[in-house]
C-alpha cells in the first residue's frame, strides 16, 4: 500500500487556494503528473509551478471543483435534513414518525 502524497491529499473537499495546490505539486510532482489528467487545476498547477507562472489559470478550475462539490453535499443532505425535520415536529407533536422514518422520496 503506498502512502499518500500531497497531491493525493489534496481533495476536491480542501478548498485551498492555488498557492497551496501549486505547492503541493512541487513537492510530488510524478503524483501531480498522474492526476493531471483527472484534475484540470492539478495541470494548470503543474504548469504554474514548472513555470513559475501566474496562479490565476488555476482558480477557475478550482472554483470549478468547489462548486461541484458544494452541489453534491448540498443534493446528498437535502433529502436527509427534510427527513430530520419531519422526524422532529413529529417529536415535538407527540407523535410517533410516519412509515418510513419520515423519509421523504
Amino acid at each position: 500500500m503506498s502512502r499518500p502524497t500531497a497531491v493525493s491529499r489534496f481533495g476536491y473537499g480542501s478548498f485551498a487556494p492555488p498557492e497551496a495546490l501549486v505547492d503541493c505539486v512541487r513537492r510530488a510532482p510524478e503524483a501531480a503528473q498522474r492526476m493531471a489528467d483527472e484534475r484540470e487545476a492539478v495541470a494548470f498547477a503543474l504548469q504554474a509551478s514548472v513555470r513559475d507562472g501566474p496562479l490565476w489559470p488555476v482558480e477557475v478550475p478550482l472554483h470549478d471543483e468547489e462548486m461541484r462539490e458544494r452541489q453534491a453535499d448540498e443534493a446528498y443532505w437535502r433529502p436527509l435534513l427534510q427527513e430530520q425535520e419531519v422526524l422532529r415536529h413529529a417529536a415535538r407533536r407527540g407523535q410517533r414518525p410516519p412509515p418510513g422514518g419520515g423519509l421523504i422520496v
